[in-house]
């Protein structure tokens, strides 16, 4: 059986709800943009390179059914998942090339979303002090070059 396991130096520094405010992804790269309050000035970035595999889920229409029954909670945002279903197929589709132990399997949640992701690299954190359009205006013009 699967389970979730926050991310709890992320989370914690977090302190609550956060709200996903944008996706930048290339094929080199994948980042997510948070923020803690829609006046907040900052930017929360997770950044993933070398992604295997992604899904997204709107599950703006599914709250009902609450995120209690998968383990998760839209305080925290960030989970590592353990024994992992979406890991166990991806092994299978991609025929052998990795190993169970070569790869992570991140879930972000907010209230509206869960995005799932397969990667073989830590994920990166960081505080942008700047609004979420001059950091995508930025990330477009240095995929451009």
């Amino acid at each position: 059986m699967e389970y979730y396991i926050p991310h709890r130096e992320f989370n914690s520094y977090l302190q609550g709800y956060t709200k996903i405010i944008g996706i930048f992804d290339t094929f080199s790269e994948f980042r997510i943009f948070l923020s803690l309050s829609e006046s907040n000035k900052n930017v929360i970035l997770i950044h993933f390179s070398d992604l295997l595999m992604l899904r997204y889920s709107d599950e703006s229409y599914r709250i009902l059914l609450g995120y209690e029954q998968q383990g998760l909670s839209i305080e925290n945002t960030l989970y590592t998942v353990a024994n992992s279903e979406f890991i166990n197929w991806f092994l299978i589709e991609n025929g052998g090339k990795y190993k169970i132990e070569e790869v992570i399997h991140y879930c972000i949640v907010d209230a509206n979303m869960i995005i799932d992701l397969i990667t073989y690299r830590e994920a990166e954190v960081s505080i942008q002090k700047r609004k979420l359009k001059d950091e995508l205006d930025r990330l477009s013009i240095d995929y451009l070059k």
